[in-house]
């Protein structure tokens, strides 16, 4: 089922790029992408520091908080927004989400390396 979810996230996400593309046009001078992902990179900064100096519970409640919830959004922006764009910046700001922090994870990634050790 994991598969089949990734799946109609994609189609959804490919679907809105192309059907709201004339909408996606008038976004990208309005400085709305920035605060999309200032906002991804405080929701970030807030988990990795609920972490509490431990760097497992850093990384992953970083990474988990900065990308949670996009489901509830994008149900609650087709239900109460008559404005299309409310919905394609939602999109986008998802697709600039993951982006920052597969970049963000890379780098966490550095100072987590698995030693094997032989008995």
């Amino acid at each position: 089922m994991g598969g089949v979810g990734n799946l109609a996230m994609y189609a959804m996400l490919v679907a809105t790029l192309v059907g709201y593309f004339p909408n996606l046009l008038k976004i990208i001078g309005t400085g709305a992408f920035l605060v999309a992902l200032l906002f991804v990179g405080a929701a970030f900064g807030f988990g990795y520091l609920a972490g509490k100096g431990k760097d497992h519970l850093e990384d992953i409640g970083g990474l988990g908080t900065a990308q949670r919830n996009t489901a509830a959004g994008v149900i609650i922006a087709i239900q109460n927004f008559k404005d299309p764009n409310v919905f394609v910046m939602l999109t986008l700001a998802n697709i600039l989400g993951i982006v920052m922090l597969l970049f963000i994870a890379r780098a966490l990634s550095r100072d987590n390396k698995v030693t094997v050790e032989t008995v």
